[in-house]
Order: structure tokens, then sequence, then C-alpha cells
């Protein structure tokens, strides 16, 4: 952190030495709550620094850093705080915008992930309608459905189904905490144990309200 008026080096927080991670983007937090600096890297983590204390407040994303919940998966490419509210938002190359609030008593000082909108952060290999009435959906017209989604099974490992009508209801299904068996397995790259290429699905609207 440098002083650019009187030229010279007001503290040293040794990103470098942190996972070994590359500076991407910085953001200053402005307002109420603790002054913090959020530093995006090239791994996908976003390390946040106490400015009164000079020292790391957290690791969001990072393995061992307290939180089970990636920040991004990918290179983080851009991070603010909104002004007078202790709000981060970030946004990243695996497609998605995330909005953090951090608490005062939240444990290991990991800001709460509030929303997000995500998409696949690969080209799609399947999509087909969702059609609510059963049948082969990817023979009809988008009229003819009564469902309003989409399912789609792209190269990034990821089974998501999308909502034509509010993106808000579109989601990711659950692999089953992929990041947390990694870690008490002790496995590196999480992506091994995710869904592999899908060649075809199948779906029952049988018990779609159970």
């Amino acid at each position: 952190l440098h002083n650019l008026k009187f030229d010279e080096t007001v503290t040293d927080f040794g990103v470098r030495r942190t996972r070994g991670n590359a500076v991407t983007c910085v953001a200053f937090s402005a307002g109420t709550g603790l002054p913090l600096l959020a530093v995006g890297t090239t791994s996908g983590a976003i390390l946040v620094f106490d400015l009164d204390r000079r020292q790391l407040h957290c690791v969001m994303g990072a393995s061992g850093g307290g939180s089970d919940v990636l920040a991004h998966s990918q290179r983080v490419r851009s991070v603010q705080f909104l002004h007078n509210k202790p709000i981060l938002m970030s946004c990243a190359d695996d497609n998605s915008v995330k909005q953090w609030a951090f608490e005062d008593s939240a444990k290991d000082n990991q800001p709460k992930l509030l929303r997000y909108r995500q998409g696949h952060s690969l080209p799609p290999t399947l999509v087909r309608h969702y059609d609510s009435k059963g049948g082969d959906s990817y023979q009809q017209s988008s009229d003819s459905v009564s469902g309003s989604k989409l399912l789609s099974c792209s190269v990034d490992r990821t089974f998501r189904v999308f909502s034509a009508h509010k993106d808000d209801q579109s989601f990711e299904m659950s692999q089953r905490s992929v990041a947390r068996r990694a870690k008490r397995s002790k496995i590196s790259d999480s992506s091994v144990l995710q869904l592999g290429a899908v060649r075809d699905l199948a779906f029952c609207a049988l018990r779609e309200n159970d």
C-alpha cells in the first residue's frame, strides 16, 4: 500500500506469501464498519485486510481459511464495496456476480453470501426445455411446453436449471458440498469430484411439488 503524495510505502500485506496468488483487482471500503481492503486474485480467492490493524482479516475461498463456500472458482475480475455499507460485490471468469455482507459477529470474520447470479463458465453440452407434462421436450417448441425452465449441462461439470421468467429462481443442482468433501479427503482439485460429462438426460414431473 503506497502513499503517492509522499512517495512512501505505508505497509506491505504480503499477498504473494498468502497462497502464492497474483493480484487482479483491489477495493477499499468507505463509510461505516471496519476499514477494509479487498484483493481479488487469479485463483478465485478474495483476500480481505484490516487497514487499522494492518493484518489479514479473512481469506474468502481459500482452503483452510475457515470457509466452505468458494468466493469464485476462477480469476476474480472486479471487487467493489458499496458506499457506506459493509457489502462487497465481486465478479469473476466463472461467469458469476456475488454480493457479500461483512458482519461483526461473523465466525472467523467470514462474510455472508447474500445473493448471486451465475451461469455456466464453459460452453453448454446439453440443453432441454423442462416440460412439467412430461414427454420428449426437446422435440417440442418452447410455446408448447407448460414449464418455463431450461435444464442445462456444461463442460464445466455443472448441471443447472434456468428460469425464463425470474432469474432469481435459477439454480445449480446440488453435488453434495464438493468443496467440503475435497477438503475432508485432502484433494486439492475439487473438480475431480464433480459430475462427469453428461450425454443425455430424462425427467418426470410426477413428484414435482413434493
